[in-house]
């Protein structure tokens, strides 16, 4: 559902060995860093925002339902 160019730069974490598999499927790995500058690029935020949203909108099958299921939260 992402453009290409952001997801060619996002890993989920079931394609990466040895990560703990008791988070969601659709769970992306987030970088390693040490500085707060770092943590305020999309790199970093997008997939953090992303890990901490519910299971039943990271389900969504549809940009529709997404949206719809993400109002109550914005």
């Amino acid at each position: 559902m992402a453009p290409e160019y952001l997801s060619n730069n996002m890993t989920l974490r079931t394609d990466v060995p040895d990560v703990n598999t008791r988070s969601h499927a659709m769970d992306v790995c987030i970088p390693f860093t040490t500085t707060e500058l770092y943590k305020r690029r999309f790199m970093y935020s997008g997939p953090y925002a992303w890990n901490h949203l519910p299971h039943s909108i990271k389900d969504c099958k549809s940009l529709d339902a997404v949206k719809s299921a993400l109002k109550p939260h914005v």
